[in-house]
């Protein structure tokens, strides 16, 4: 199985709100190394995802030297793409598959500072296509929800009467 590297937030990655199953509107890089699991995040979100998500391991950005760079004067862009580089050396990774959607200026970074990236659509959809229990919970709630809706919409419909230019019920 290839590391992976994920970079978004979960409202608008799929892939990466597979990986994490909570809101976090930041983006941030999710990490998986032999095994591993990991997030590399700001440390307002950390309590979020050890609740949510305990099995993810949590890397905060000020272990990465966040506080350092800011004090560098280095622009938030930049901050951000060495983060991600300094997140990828902590976990030893230096080859890593990457959803389509992953960004071009973060993967341009990482690949001209040695880490190997290829895009594998078939990987993350494969992913996304396989259930784990709580999902699968999730899906057949939302089921049961539909069918009671519909239900009660076929009720409904049962007590209209037809008034010329529609229904009227009541």
């Amino acid at each position: 199985m290839p590391d992976v590297l994920i970079y978004g937030d979960t409202v608008r990655s799929p892939e990466l709100r597979h990986e994490v199953p909570l809101t976090v509107p930041d983006p941030f890089l999710y990490l998986e190394k032999d095994g591993r699991r990991v997030v590399a995040l700001h440390s307002l979100e950390i309590p979020r995802v050890r609740e949510e998500a305990p099995a993810i391991e949590i890397v905060p950005l000020e272990q990465l030297g966040q506080d350092e760079l800011v004090a560098q004067g280095l622009p938030g862009p930049e901050i951000t793409l060495e983060l991600g580089l300094r997140a990828c050396r902590e976990l030893g990774v230096t080859a890593a598959a990457v959803p389509a959607a992953f960004p071009l200026e973060l993967g341009d970074y990482l690949r001209a500072n040695g880490v190997e990236l290829t895009v594998d659509r078939d990987l993350f959809d494969g992913r996304r296509r396989s259930k784990n229990a709580t999902e699968l919970r999730g899906i057949r709630n939302a089921q049961k929800a539909c069918e009671a809706a519909l239900d009660r919409a076929r009720e409904l419909f049962r007590r209209t009467e037809q008034n010329g230019d529609g229904l009227t019920l009541d």
